[in-house]
């Protein structure tokens, strides 16, 4: 059952399956590295049941170019036990896609749940990525014509949404 997630006010949700992701925590962290970032929680429901959680690490960067000013948040799923309980999330729902794709849908819903927030300020992206060791690791097979960077990342689903303040018309 492929996965379509569409945007909630602090969640995603896939009609088909009645998954739902939820943002259930958002809280700062320090990296491995020493550098600020972020810890992310998720909780998952399908039909109102909780089926699982998920938390991992991101970073965050705000571009500015030619007056625009772009804050991109990156969920880093590029460890072999995410891909892992993410695949274990896949037999939990039985789930029948292939494992690549499936990874794609969830993660689409992912970066979906943090759409729906009341205004945004400035322009927003959520980058969910992963890597070609965890992935291989997991034993999970990717198509070939997926870019990857020279550093092994590769993006699983992103989502940009435009700057727009309370009572505008402008929808993000």
């Amino acid at each position: 059952m492929p996965l379509d997630f569409q945007a909630r006010s602090t969640s995603s949700y896939d009609r088909v399956s009645g998954i739902t992701a939820l943002v259930s925590r958002i809280l700062p962290a320090e990296l491995a590295d020493g550098t600020q970032g972020t810890e992310y929680h998720y909780a998952f429901y399908q039909n109102g049941k909780r089926i699982g959680t998920l938390g991992f690490l991101g970073t965050d960067r705000v571009f500015e170019s030619d007056g625009w000013r772009e804050h991109v948040f990156f969920f880093d799923l590029g460890h072999d036990w995410l891909v892992q309980d993410l695949l274990a999330l896949k037999k939990r729902i039985a789930n029948l896609d292939d494992d690549f794709i499936f990874l794609q849908q969830f993660s689409n819903g992912l970066v979906l749940a943090n759409v729906g927030q009341a205004y945004k300020r400035e322009n927003l992206r959520y980058v969910a990525t992963t890597t070609m060791a965890a992935l291989a690791n997991s034993a999970v097979v990717f198509p070939a014509e997926i870019p990857a960077s020279r550093g092994g990342e590769i993006v699983l689903a992103e989502v940009s949404i435009r700057a727009h303040l309370p009572g505008s018309s402008h929808v993000g």
